[in-house]
């Protein structure tokens, strides 16, 4: 998987014939691109939550899913196709909004993180839940019964 940084144009670009990227992926790639030489006169233009392990009872472990955020002007964008038809993009594995604010100052308005390109249509399929339990935590199918039966 190839994930390109540029800078002069503010994109995080996801070259061709890559259709899926998740967001692991590209904080991966951004947080390598910072830690370059090159990179660390750039300002920070993301900011993630969540994966992490909170203990809410001192036992029990409940995972939160994945929120990237990248400040304007910054953009993902697909490599450009050739065409004539459309092809399906995806960001997959977590949620990605664009903000118009800044790190230190974000609007959190759920701005479009992402830019056009030819011959893509790119879909962002958030994460339906905040929350990812443990397994410990699913109901057994007996626990299910007795509390269907109540």
């Amino acid at each position: 998987m190839a994930i390109i940084i540029d800078e002069n144009q503010q994109l995080v670009i996801v070259e061709a014939p890559q259709t899926r990227v998740f967001v692991r992926d590209l904080w991966t790639a951004i947080q390598e691109f910072l830690d370059e030489p090159g990179g660390m006169i750039t300002a920070n233009f993301v900011k993630i939550t969540g994966d992490d392990f909170i203990s809410d009872d001192g036992q029990q472990v409940t995972r939160v899913g994945l929120t990237l955020i990248m400040f304007q002007p910054w953009l993902l964008e697909f490599e450009a196709r050739g065409g004539p038809s459309e092809e399906a993009m995806i960001v997959a594995g977590g949620s990605l909004i664009g903000d118009s604010g800044t790190e230190i100052a974000p609007a959190g308005d759920g701005t479009n993180p992402i830019s056009p390109s030819a011959f893509t249509q790119v879909t962002v399929a958030q994460s339906p839940s905040p929350t990812i339990d443990e397994l410990s935590r699913l109901l057994t199918k007996s626990q299910f019964l007795g509390l269907k039966d109540t």
